[in-house]
């Protein structure tokens, strides 16, 4: 009996240690935010850029209470190395919260520049018939600028057409709009399209790997680049804040540090959002 304890009771623990492992292989973490509306830890948008977005998604905030954030990274390897964007996005959003609790209004638009790659996570409370709205705006504002390196007007761009097209509309109670009609040529021209956009997204996956791995500025080894961003002063209602992105490598002593402005918060904002949550609806892009 002892013997056939011991031979339960080792199958016991490598079963626990089976299901155990895998939740450490992929734990993951999360940035923190500085500001409730514009989080440009990429370092895409100019001073200028950063204050318009930022005022434009303050004041849909203080006109119907949506609370709507950007956030750019450079890549998700950095936070989660074997997570999908998607479901990294849906977990960033519930982490911070984003939205009114009740309603779960809240919208993040993530944008991933070395990964090439994007998301716009809508809360839980707009229902999976926005879903096509958000992937609408997407091709139509983000994608094409982004497919030219111009970040910000894709950026601006994008953050409009959302606020006019989903986040007003959603808070006076509209319907999502129809889904456009399209004829046979569109389908054809569709079809047609979806070689190339297989070739197009076999080559983003291999240029997306070898940028994680690139070489060290200074020792020219690759694998060992780690980049961390620090908020050196908060932004309040009068002043900016400063942060610094720091690249250093495991390998040598290079230790590369970049200031970056964080924008202004309103008066009317708060220190928080509202606990709000998504339950993984919206759309993604890749250029």
């Amino acid at each position: 009996m002892t013997h056939l304890r011991e031979i339960f009771m080792r199958r016991l623990i490598f079963l626990l240690v089976f299901l155990i492992l895998p939740v450490f292989a992929t734990a993951q973490t999360y940035p923190d935010y500085a500001s409730l509306t514009v989080n440009d830890t990429a370092g895409l948008l100019t001073d200028a850029d950063r204050a318009a977005i930022s005022r434009q998604l303050d004041s849909l905030r203080e006109d119907t209470g949506v609370e709507m954030v950007l956030l750019t990274l450079p890549r998700l390897s950095d936070y989660a190395a074997n997570t999908s964007m998607e479901t990294f996005a849906t977990g960033l959003f519930n982490t911070w919260g984003i939205g009114d609790k009740d309603r779960n209004d809240g919208i993040l638009v993530l944008v991933l520049v070395e990964d090439r790659e994007m998301r716009v996570e809508l809360g839980s409370g707009y229902g999976r018939g926005w879903d096509n709205t958000a992937q609408w705006v997407i091709d139509r504002s983000f994608l094409p600028s982004f497919r030219d390196g111009n970040y910000p007007k894709g950026i601006t761009t994008g953050i409009t057409d959302i606020v006019d097209t989903i986040a007003r509309p959603f808070a006076a109670n509209a319907a999502p709009p129809e889904k456009p009609k399209t004829g046979g040529i569109r389908a054809i021209w569709l079809f047609l399209a979806v070689i190339p956009l297989i070739l197009l997204a076999f080559r983003r996956k291999v240029s997306s790997f070898f940028t994680r791995f690139r070489a060290c500025p200074s020792c020219g080894k690759k694998g060992g680049l780690h980049s961390e961003n620090e908020i050196l002063q908060q932004a309040s209602t009068s002043a900016t804040g400063l942060g610094l992105r720091r690249l250093t490598c495991s390998y040598c002593d290079h230790d590369e540090s970049t200031e970056y402005t964080i924008s202004k918060r309103s008066s009317g904002s708060s220190s928080s959002f509202s606990g709000g949550s998504s339950s993984g609806g919206g759309a993604s892009g890749k250029w």
